[in-house]
């Protein structure tokens, strides 16, 4: 499903119940952010769990949805990706480190009985890094992308959806150098779409409508 398919769906529910009123576009923006990120950390704990030592580690099951964010990075200074949210696993010089606490990590490196670090290595993830700061291959999950609906207006005030890839020439919406729509505009001033797509597998997207329908029954209604 496109973002505009949501949110045209999710409006007809809206009405259709007489539940709430009709998202407007910026209110609709606001409420998918919200529930991409609630989804997200759904999925992500099904598959987290906590040791005994405090630590969070996830269980790998390949059947599982956050799957789609799994991303494997060469560290060549430990620096964290910027897109980065959990690690599933890391490797130094082709072996599996053993991510520890800092208070476990600092007792290996007193520990006169631990066995050489080149053999058994083991990190610690630290203010935005792996340490020691070596080259590591990171295996985590990335962040979701944040979905943007992105609309002109026609000369009727109605929303004209402006497609990922499309532009405004004059007053024309133009995709793929075919005209979509005429005798529009954009309330800012843009001419190149926005918009965002869902960063999920599409059998997914379904999972938006309800949280978004209970999200407007609520919050529309207030306003």
């Amino acid at each position: 499903m496109t973002i505009y398919e949501i949110y045209s769906a999710v409006n007809f529910l809206l009405a259709k119940d007489k539940n709430g009123n009709a998202y407007s576009p910026s209110d609709f923006n606001i409420a998918i952010k919200a529930i991409n990120e609630q989804l997200y950390t759904r999925e992500l704990e099904k598959l987290l769990v906590k040791t005994e030592d405090g630590r969070l580690k996830v269980i790998d099951d390949e059947r599982a949805e956050i799957q789609h964010f799994r991303k494997t990075d060469s560290l060549p200074l430990g620096v964290l990706p910027t897109d980065y949210i959990q690690w599933i696993s890391v490797k130094t010089d082709g072996k599996l480190a053993d991510v520890v606490t800092p208070t476990i990590y600092d007792s290996y490196n007193t520990n006169v009985l631990r066995p050489l670090v080149a053999e058994f290595p083991s990190c610690v993830f630290f203010q935005g890094q792996i340490v020691p700061t070596d080259s590591h291959d990171l295996t985590y999950f990335r962040r979701a992308t944040t979905p943007f609906m992105d609309y002109c207006v026609d000369s009727n005030g109605d929303i004209v959806f402006m497609p990922v890839g499309s532009t405004i020439s004059g007053s024309n919406l133009i995709l793929n150098g075919n005209t979509i729509a005429s005798g529009i505009t954009h309330l800012n001033g843009i001419t190149t779409s926005r918009t965002v797509e869902l960063d999920w597998r599409e059998k997914f997207h379904y999972e938006f409508i309800a949280p978004l329908v209970q999200w407007g029954m609520t919050n529309l209604r207030q306003q």
